[in-house]
């Protein structure tokens, strides 16, 4: 958002920020981009975990944030560009599937981490406006109140997670003490709440293979959403509308 509303100091120290970020996935999973972290029901950890390191760049990212957050609200010519810019309707947002930041936005508190016993006394992140301003604090909130969870589920892993180079552990979740078992044939279905909105699987299994999978993505149905939005503004509104949306075009590639 920064970037597109040519706030480029703001967006640099951001650029800064993202690049440290990958830095604290490396010293979490050992790759900057979190490779071969996720198997089917399970994470794989394969080196010990430095609880102390995380918690100081995840703490030391924090501040930083709030700090670039701050000053942003207080950047009127950043805010002008957002204020009232591509307002969503509580109506449209649920006549169009609308999910994530986007919908929370538009003051409609519905968020799948509040039914997750992962995320124990999640309250979701909500704004009444509508608009490119509220879909950014909201995103703001949400990256602000990751601490804890992040926090809760460090205390987890190095409590529970003893990894091997030999076989892959569980390291949370629901089912965390059973072995995945996987039936010969079947359908099945799961949703998860993404940065952009609900991710949704649909798969079917015959023969142990994978016969049929269809993916729905927030960007599917955001999309319908941004282009009436975006109606009767300029043309200079595009690109920081389009990313308060947090869209993607290859996450609509069918």
């Amino acid at each position: 958002l920064a970037g597109a509303a040519a706030q480029r100091v703001l967006a640099t120290h951001l650029a800064a920020l993202f690049e440290r970020s990958l830095r604290v996935n490396a010293l979490f999973a050992g790759s900057r981009y979190l490779l071969n972290l996720r198997v089917p029901g399970a994470m794989a950890l394969r080196h010990e975990i430095d609880g102390g390191a995380l918690r100081r760049e995840i703490s030391a990212l924090r501040e930083r944030f709030e700090r670039l957050l701050e000053t942003s609200l207080t950047n009127r010519n950043y805010l002008d560009r957002l204020h009232d810019v591509a307002v969503v309707r509580r109506d449209t947002a649920v006549a169009r599937n609308l999910t994530g930041p986007s919908l929370r936005a538009t003051g409609i508190e519905e968020d799948l981490r509040t039914y997750d016993d992962l995320y124990d006394g999640y309250r979701a992140k909500v704004r009444l406006e509508g608009d490119s301003l509220a879909r950014m604090e909201v995103r703001a909130e949400e990256i602000l109140s990751s601490w804890s969870i992040v926090d809760g589920q460090l205390t987890a892993l190095e409590r529970e997670v003893r990894p091997t180079s030999a076989r892959v552990r569980r390291a949370f979740g629901s089912n965390r003490d059973r072995d995945l078992q996987l039936p010969d044939h079947g359908t099945g279905c799961a949703a998860v709440e993404g940065p952009s909105g609900v991710i949704a699987w649909a798969v079917e299994l015959r023969d142990r293979r994978v016969e049929m999978a269809h993916a729905s993505t927030p960007s599917l149905f955001g999309y319908q959403v941004f282009a009436e939005a975006l109606t009767g503004h300029i043309f200079t509104d595009f690109p920081f509308a389009l990313d308060s949306f947090g869209l993607s075009f290859a996450d609509a590639a069918r």
